[in-house]
């Protein structure tokens, strides 16, 4: 889970939405850091 996107439609359709990742890192309990490198899409469904 990277991220919580929270909108309000105002019709029904279909998008993707796309964010770049290369600057996110996560740590760990024992502070090691993992990169989260490339892009990662969403499909946003409305009816």
């Amino acid at each position: 889970h990277i991220a919580e996107i929270w909108f309000k439609p105002k019709s029904v359709g279909s998008s993707i939405i796309s964010y770049d990742t290369s600057e996110c890192q996560l740590i760990k309990f024992d502070e090691t850091i993992i990169p989260i490198n490339g892009t990662r899409e969403a499909s946003i469904i409305i009816q």
